[in-house]
């Protein structure tokens, strides 16, 4: 028996356990012991692998007894692998989703999942950060605000209660625009998007729709650091003299100073911690798709970019689908993608294809590069040392809400990666905008939704780490996430030098 480490979880191996498994039906634990969803979305269920004819079921009264689905307004696919759950209301919480499969006159009857239902409190999040602590920091475009969010552990009780993300909101009046500093939410903002931790703890936002870059200090106070709202333009300069198009995706340099994606002006601007605007890459105005130096470089739409331990920049180049490098000399590389051509091929970096990427997470280790494709609604990763590309998550051009090995996303626009140094322990925080919740990656276990709640608990809105790296709205990592929690043991087989690996009550098979 071996033991494998695993962030605060224990993972055994037993070749014997593993071979009374039940393998061969597999598909009858396809679906997850719970599955959230807000309020008012979509869910997808997936009969994944199961023969014969499918009838999915719910019950309302705790599993005691369950009925079949007909497909009407609030369910579609009823009787085919892909169930999909329409405009689910908190009424459905607590109820449990099944299938039967029959096949050659034998009825099997799989797992059931308990649905959990999240309010509404992130309508449209579009930008997030992950500090040192672990806690994740995100903008919410519609709201027009910016919320923390706590990752609590798995509470073991009766019933148990997962990890889920306490949400509260650290600055902006919901539903209000504006441009007010202050403290708080007596300060407003007009779509905030991009999220970077600066140095002392708080907060760099992308205020796009003012066109501003907006400050949130370590005890929640709001001030403008540079841009005005009385006028948009591509205009260098010293705090509110410098003028901006379209600021989007932010991230912090190992120097303290910001470059952010300036959209519309096709530019990367770089923002000193005091409030001094340049441009970095790019020429206002000029779309394209050519390397070179500076400001002979050419972008098309840049929306969403994230900065490494070694200062190298990488830029989601949305039109363009492409993914592009900037040195700290301001060399700009194209990393991986095709200019102009959409799609959803993996392989090598020359060849592989993106749809309008806009998010980007690097790990602590530089190597891997983690790419919200929102056109494809899927995570990517980039492989920088082998110059490869993978879906590492989604379905390619498939959208929905579902959690597992299978998981799907619906346009995620935003990502934050934890610092964990294994790979396998990597967790990818995901701003899943179309589904309005916040989603988490990882090797092992897929795609898991995580349940949203406001925060019960007065804290302090911000805790200035001790020693800060790089963070960025692109997920730039800073610490490993807080994510201990019930005790998880899993099952490992080897095979001709092939690990599967399989964590007890779930229908998760990977290989390692």
């Amino acid at each position: 028996m071996k033991i494998l480490p695993q962030a605060g979880r224990i993972i055994l191996v037993s070749a014997l356990a593993f071979a009374c498994s039940g393998y061969s039906q597999e598909y009858l634990n396809s679906l997850p012991a719970t599955q959230n969803v807000v309020e008012g979305r979509n869910l997808v269920f997936g009969a994944d692998g199961a023969p014969g004819a499918i009838q999915w079921q719910i019950s309302l009264d705790g599993g005691y007894s369950f009925v079949n689905l007909k497909d009407d307004a609030s369910y579609a696919g009823t009787h085919t692998p892909t169930l999909e759950l329409i405009g689910v209301t908190p009424a459905l919480a607590r109820a449990q989703i099944r299938f039967t499969s029959t096949n050659n006159g034998i009825v099997l009857t799989s797992r059931s999942t308990v649905l959990s239902v999240s309010p509404s409190l992130l309508p449209n999040p579009t930008g997030i950060a992950i500090d040192e602590a672990g806690t994740l920091y995100i903008s919410d475009a519609t709201n027009h605000t910016v919320h923390r969010a706590i990752l609590v552990p798995d509470k073991i009780s009766l019933p148990v209660v997962p990890r889920h993300l306490e949400i509260s909101t650290l600055a902006g009046r919901s539903g209000q625009t504006g441009t007010s500093d202050g403290a708080g939410t007596t300060a407003s903002f007009n779509q905030p998007t991009g999220l970077a931790v600066d140095l002392a703890g708080g907060l760099v936002v992308s205020n796009t729709a003012n066109g501003m870059i907006r400050s949130i200090s370590s005890a929640g106070q709001v001030s403008t650091l540079a841009g005005s709202s009385a006028a948009r333009g591509n205009l260098d300069g010293a705090g509110a003299t410098a003028r901006f198009s379209t600021p989007m995706g932010v991230a912090r340099g190992p120097d303290g100073a910001f470059y952010l994606a300036d959209a519309a002006n096709h530019t990367i601007r770089k923002v000193t911690a005091t409030g001094i605007v340049s441009t970095f890459a790019g020429s206002p105005g000029q779309a394209g798709s050519s390397d070179g130096l500076g400001q002979s470089a050419r972008f098309n739409n840049p929306t969403g970019l994230t900065i490494d331990r070694n200062g190298l920049i990488y830029v989601a180049d949305t039109t363009n689908n492409l993914i592009r490098k900037i040195t700290p000399a301001g060399i700009v590389t194209t990393v991986a993608g095709m200019p102009g051509i959409a799609g959803t091929n993996d392989g090598a970096v020359t060849s592989a294809t993106f749809n309008a990427p806009s998010g980007l997470g690097i790990s602590r280790n530089a190597d891997f590069l983690f790419v919200a494709d929102t056109g494809n609604s899927t995570i990517r990763m980039i492989q920088l040392s082998r110059g490869v590309v993978r879906t590492f998550a989604g379905l390619p051009a498939v959208g929905g809400l579902k959690d597992g090995t299978d998981g799907l996303f619906n346009q995620p626009k935003a990502i934050a990666v934890s610092a964990d140094d294994d790979f396998y322990m990597i967790r990818v925080y995901v701003a899943d905008t179309g589904n309005a919740t916040i989603r988490e990656a990882t090797f092992l276990d897929g795609v898991v939704t995580l349940p949203l709640s406001l925060e019960t608990t007065s804290t302090p809105p911000v805790t200035p780490p001790s020693t800060p790296s790089n963070s960025g709205s692109s997920g730039t990592p800073t610490s490993s996430a807080s994510g201990g929690g019930a005790l998880d043991v899993w099952l490992v087989l080897g095979l001709g030098g092939l690990a599967i690996a399989r964590r007890l009550g779930s229908p998760i098979i990977r290989a390692i």
